[in-house]
């Protein structure tokens, strides 16, 4: 079945959508809510911040990109051989190389992700203690049998989108392509984060992505709905995480009841939780998502006017409501014109879109890894 070009506008509109949720909220990340109103106004902050004119990403759409590099990493050397090749040990490498874009004095040999040769990628911008920790501490991550360690930091759930990007139910046969997906999430997210709270919330992040973007009926899909299907998804995938499945769909109930209520927006995040662990970012950006379905903008305005950890949650806001109204709406509810790595992401939704099928710089870039492009650039 041919993709329809709304799904690439799906696709460019979850990736722009959830960086410009980054950047607006990286801005105010440690920054207390009555410290942003006082700083930007009444509203809080309504724009990017700019630094030399530049709406800085952060480490969420930096680890977001590395994600998609693994995966077509995966898929275009999946595709040469009749081996079946693990998913997860393309992950672990590509974050490998975004470990020793951070700073780190071993320097990989050679990268494996072409994403390792964009400058700005160089950039540490307050990444995830247990993402580095664990990144540095074994040779193949954590599983869903053997966790790594106990954390359900929100540092899984941020980097996952791509997962549901590729993995169309053309990519991923299966009886329920977006459960499916959404295990491969779950198991991305327990590389690094062992607790099941820590992994859970991805699954179920990839799943409404995956819902939203191959939708049977596009023009009748209901968020709530998708959200109450999650936690059915959970309870027959996870049969081994109860405790932790009631505890994560309780909140998403919570969430969605919220948002069908006139409390302020901010009193309504005080008891859904500050962002800092994956359930309550996935939460918040459920309320938000569905209070302010139809306004990409306003939502994304709610995801990071709050005390907690305003980049995740606006990240994953700008992601679900990207991928549900398309592109347009996202770049059209803010100038994206000094977006950080913009053409870096357009280029990464091109690939996730198009896989090895129309790219003539497909094999060049996941394959031989020659394509190198701009530390020589001043």
């Amino acid at each position: 079945m041919e993709i329809p070009d709304r799904t690439l506008s799906q696709i460019q509109g979850c990736l722009i959508g959830g960086a410009i949720g980054d950047a607006l909220g990286y801005s105010v990340e440690f920054t207390l809510y009555h410290e942003i109103r006082k700083q930007y106004g009444p509203l809080g902050i309504t724009d990017f911040d700019l630094d030399n004119g530049i709406a800085l990403i952060s480490d969420d759409t930096q680890m977001t990109l590395f994600t998609a590099n693994g995966i077509l990493e995966y898929a275009a050397k999946q595709a040469k051989t009749d081996a079946v090749l693990s998913k997860e040990a393309f992950f672990w490498q590509a974050y490998q190389d975004w470990l020793h874009t951070q700073s780190e004095k071993i320097a990989p040999v050679p990268p494996s992700c072409w994403l390792f040769g964009r400058k700005a990628l160089h950039s540490r911008r307050s990444p995830g203690n247990t993402c580095l920790s664990s990144l540095r501490q074994t040779e193949s991550g954590g599983t869903l049998e053997n966790p790594i360690n106990n954390s359900k930091g929100c540092g899984g759930i941020m980097r996952v989108a791509p997962i549901a990007l590729y993995f169309s139910p053309e990519r991923l046969p299966s009886d329920d392509p977006a459960a499916a997906a959404a295990v491969i999430g779950a198991k991305n997210a327990a590389l690094t984060h062992g607790h099941p709270l820590g992994y859970l919330p991805a699954a179920v992040l990839v799943y409404l992505l995956h819902r939203i973007i191959y939708a049977q009926d596009p023009e009748n899909i209901s968020l709530e709905e998708i959200v109450s299907d999650a936690c059915l998804m959970l309870q027959k995938n996870f049969p081994k995480q109860t405790e932790a499945v009631n505890t994560l769909c309780r909140l998403l109930q919570h969430a969605v009841l919220l948002a069908k209520e006139e409390e302020e927006d901010i009193f309504a995040l005080e008891e859904l939780g500050e962002g800092w662990i994956a359930e309550e970012t996935l939460a918040v950006s459920v309320y938000t998502a569905i209070k302010y379905q139809n306004d990409f903008y306003k939502a994304i305005l709610c995801a990071v006017n709050h005390d907690g950890d305003s980049d995740s949650t606006g990240s994953l806001t700008g992601q679900i409501l990207g991928a549900y109204l398309g592109f347009d709406d996202a770049a059209c509810a803010f100038d994206i014109t000094p977006l950080e790595e913009k053409d870096t992401i357009l280029e990464i939704a091109h690939d996730l879109y198009f896989g090895t099928e129309h790219d003539p710089n497909y094999e060049e870039k996941y394959v031989s890894h020659t394509y190198r492009n701009d530390f020589s650039n001043k």
